[in-house]
């Protein structure tokens, strides 16, 4: 009788462990850029406070499991935390500097596709992912602006206005916003 209570038990841990489902976080968006680059993959840029602040962004509680899927397998993710004066800095590049959000850039890594002030549910976290993630449309609109001073990149665009094939989905108003002006290449 326990024997059978203890295999139970042990298959349900087994199950639990085969859903977790790791994702691999970028903690610099210089590489996290150059591997969308070369993966041919869209950013997901998970911006949060602590260790593993990229689980605020999910008002559920955490990353669901279909959402770690969909980053694990369609997006090159990068966790900015806001604990660190980098982090500070790069948040206000992409213009969530207030805390948590999300910003979904296309395959090129250039533009933005969705932002997420706040947090949002597990459910339309999955969905924008798939919605980004599914799209293999590259835009081959130009390149103006630079966000990634704080990180020490050059030039980049992921915050560039002009790319009208890119849309958040009405989710939020500002989901196409105009990289700021300092650093901007002319």
């Amino acid at each position: 009788m326990y024997s059978s209570i203890l295999v139970l038990a042990l298959a349900g841990l087994t199950t639990a462990q085969a859903r977790t489902v790791p994702v691999s976080w970028e903690e610099s968006y210089t590489e996290a850029k150059h591997n969308s680059e070369v993966q041919k993959k869209p950013l997901a840029v998970f911006v949060g406070s602590g260790a593993s602040g990229w689980n605020q962004v999910a008002r559920d509680g955490g990353l669901g499991m279909d959402a770690r899927n969909l980053l694990t397998e369609q997006f090159v993710c990068l966790y900015v935390n806001t604990a660190t004066e980098q982090g500070k800095q790069l948040a206000q590049l992409f213009d969530v500097a207030d805390g948590t959000g999300l910003v979904l850039s296309d395959r090129t890594g250039d533009f933005v596709a969705f932002r997420q002030h706040g947090d949002l549910t597990n459910q339309e976290l999955a969905k924008q992912l798939r919605k980004v993630g599914s799209n293999t449309r590259i835009s081959n609109y130009p390149s103006d602006g630079s966000i990634a001073a704080a990180a020490g990149v050059a030039t980049s665009s992921i915050l560039n206005s002009s790319c009208p094939t890119c849309n958040g989905g009405g989710m939020v108003s500002s989901n196409m916003v105009a990289a700021p002006t300092r650093g901007r290449r002319r």
